[in-house]
């Protein structure tokens, strides 16, 4: 890959373009969580990639149940940000903590050790991947433990078996439905 390689702008599509207008217009109400929920395949990742472009972190938390879609939602953010943001991965033996965003895998970060090696607001903006996940322990505690500007859920299926109610850990803040 050479440097003077052209960028390929990527542009949001409908769906993205109605949810980041709608997550623009909840942070401007002061709001500081928000849950997309979208078929699997229509562009969640993008679709947060471009909102964490508007909102600027420093530092970023990108939170996966699975090491390859650690490693995919990175190239995603890779093809939207350039060499603006220093990435790397947070799983297993790999800790690439000095990175401004990071994406992990839950069952490494929402373990105590891990966590405590993070203060409470190191990251400005946090992303959990298929949050319908977030009822289980693994999420709480890293809800719990951070304290971003911003809070972003994403998933397909919002409805739990399990009962939990996954609307209200974002606020009941809908984007996108």
């Amino acid at each position: 890959e050479s440097s003077t390689e052209l960028q390929v702008q990527i542009s949001p599509n409908s769906m993205q373009i109605e949810a980041l207008e709608n997550l623009k217009n909840l942070r401007a109400k002061q709001k500081n969580k928000a849950l997309i929920i979208s078929a699997t395949g229509t562009g969640k990742t993008y679709l947060s990639a471009f909102d964490a472009k508007a909102f600027n972190p420093k530092k970023l938390l990108f939170v996966v149940h699975r090491l390859t879609i650690a490693k995919n939602s990175l190239k995603t953010f890779q093809s939207i940000f350039g060499k603006q943001k220093t990435m790397g991965l947070y799983s297993g033996n790999q800790r690439d903590l000095d990175c401004d965003f990071i994406f992990s895998t839950i069952q490494t970060i929402s373990k105590a050790n891990h966590l405590d090696t993070f203060s409470n607001d190191h990251f400005d903006y946090i992303i959990i991947d298929e949050s319908h996940r977030s009822g289980a322990d693994s999420y709480l505690r890293l809800i719990e433990h951070f304290k971003p500007k911003f809070l972003l859920g994403m998933t397909a299926t919002p409805e739990r078996t399990d009962g939990t109610d996954i609307f209200q850990l974002f606020d009941h803040n809908i984007a996108y439905e």
